[in-house]
C-alpha cells in the first residue's frame, strides 16, 4: 500500500536514495537536492539549490568519519562527467544537534568540479530566494538605446558566454495559485512586446543614419553622430561592427571623441559592451601614447601652427584618457577576461601618466 507522497516537484527529479541513517529521503532534481522526512507523512526538511541536469547517480560517503556526512554525485552533461559533493552535515534533519524538521530556506553546500552554469550561480547570476534573470542561447542582449551614455554603471556584468542553463523552470516565474488564465496570462507576457519592437526600430534608425557617413568614407562626420546619439547600445552596435576598419582609421582628433564613449561602455553591465571598449582603448594608447608623450614634452609656442595644433589634439587625448581611469579601475574586481584587459589598459594609461 502507499504509505506517503511528496508535492510535486516542479523540474524533473533524477535520482533518489534514503540516507542510511534511515532519517530522511534524498531527492536530486534540476533544481537541487531535498531532504524528505517520511515517517508518520511526507514534509521537506532542507533544499539546497544545485543547478545540475542529469544526474547519472549518487552515493553517500562510507569512509571512517565521513559515513552519512557526504552525498557524492555524477552527472553527465555533453559526453562530459561532472562530479559533485553535497555536505549534509549542513543539511537538516543531519545537522548536529538533531533538527526542528521545518522547511528551510534553500542554500548551497555544493563543492567540487562543477559546469560552466554553476560556476555563474556561485559568482551572483543566480539571486537565491528570488527567480535569477533568464538569458537563452544564442539571443543577444539588448539595451534600451533611449538610455543615455551618461546612465550609472550596474554592479554585476552579465557573461557573453553562457552554454548552459542555469537550472531554471518555467513554473519559478509562474504564480502560486490552482488555476491560470492562459489568456491573462498570455497578455502578461506580451504587454511590453510594441515597447520593445519600437526600442529596437529606433536602434537601427540611428544606425541607418551612421551607415550614410560611414559608406561615404566620412569617419570623422561618423563619430560625431555617434557622440550626438548619446546612446549606449548603438554606440556598441557600430564600433563593434566596424572594429577593424575603424582601428584603421583612427587619427588624434578621432581618438579623443572616442575616449568618452569607450569609457562609458565599460561601465556597462554586459561583458561584451565591457571588452570591446577596452581592446579600443588598449590598441589606441599603444598607438598614440608615444606620440602624445613626445610632443607634449615640447613646450607651447616654440613650433610651427600646425605643432601646435598637433600639440592641442595630444594634450585633449591626454586629458580623455586620464578622465576614464575612474571608470576602469573597479573591472579590476571583476574575474575572467575583463579583469585581464582591464589590468593591461590601467598599466598603459599609468605610462602615459608618467
Amino acid at each position: 500500500d502507499q504509505f506517503a507522497q511528496t508535492t510535486k516537484d516542479p523540474t524533473e527529479i533524477h535520482k533518489v536514495l534514503f540516507h542510511p541513517s534511515g532519517k530522511a529521503l534524498l531527492s536530486a532534481s534540476s533544481s537541487g537536492l531535498k531532504s524528505w522526512g517520511w515517517d508518520p507523512s511526507m514534509r521537506m526538511y532542507d533544499h539546497v539549490e544545485k543547478p545540475w541536469k542529469n544526474v547519472a547517480d549518487m552515493a553517500m560517503g562510507t569512509s571512517s568519519g565521513s559515513a552519512g556526512k557526504f552525498l557524492y554525485s555524477v552527472s553527465l552533461n555533453d559526453n562530459v562527467v561532472l562530479t559533485s559533493i553535497v555536505k549534509l552535515y549542513k543539511m537538516d534533519p543531519f545537522k548536529m544537534g538533531g533538527s526542528s524538521g521545518s522547511v528551510v530556506t534553500p542554500k548551497s553546500h555544493v563543492s567540487g568540479k562543477s559546469s560552466e552554469a554553476e560556476k555563474l550561480d556561485m559568482h551572483g547570476l543566480s539571486i537565491q530566494g528570488s527567480p535569477p534573470p533568464i538569458d537563452t542561447k544564442g539571443v543577444r542582449a539588448v539595451e534600451d538605446p533611449s538610455a543615455t551614455l551618461s546612465r550609472e554603471p550596474e554592479e554585476s556584468i552579465i557573461p557573453k558566454k553562457r552554454d548552459h542553463s542555469l537550472g531554471l523552470h518555467m513554473t519559478a516565474f509562474m504564480p502560486e495559485k490552482k488555476t491560470v488564465d492562459k489568456e491573462k496570462e498570455r497578455t502578461e507576457m506580451t504587454k511590453d512586446h510594441v515597447q520593445f519592437r519600437a526600442i529596437l526600430t529606433r536602434r537601427l534608425s540611428k544606425l541607418r543614419v551612421l551607415r550614410v557617413f560611414w559608406s561615404k568614407g566620412d569617419v570623422k562626420g561618423t563619430v560625431e553622430t555617434l557622440v550626438k546619439m548619446n546612446d549606449r547600445a548603438v554606440a556598441f552596435d557600430f564600433l563593434k561592427g566596424t572594429e577593424k576598419n575603424m582601428k584603421k582609421s583612427i587619427n588624434l582628433a578621432i581618438c579623443a571623441m572616442l575616449i568618452p564613449i569607450l569609457g562609458q561602455l565599460a561601465k556597462s553591465r554586459f561583458e561584451e559592451y565591457i571588452t570591446t571598449s577596452l581592446r579600443y582603448l588598449e590598441f589606441m594608447l599603444k598607438g598614440f601614447t608615444t606620440v602624445i608623450k613626445n610632443t607634449l614634452a615640447t613646450p607651447a609656442g616654440q613650433g610651427s601652427l600646425s605643432f601646435e595644433e598637433r600639440r592641442g589634439k595630444c594634450a585633449s587625448c591626454q586629458k580623455e584618457f586620464l578622465n576614464i581611469v575612474p571608470d576602469l579601475e573597479p573591472l579590476t574586481r571583476k574575474a575572467g577576461t575583463v579583469k585581464e584587459q582591464a589590468v593591461k589598459v590601467l598599466a598603459l594609461l599609468k605610462t602615459l601618466q608618467n
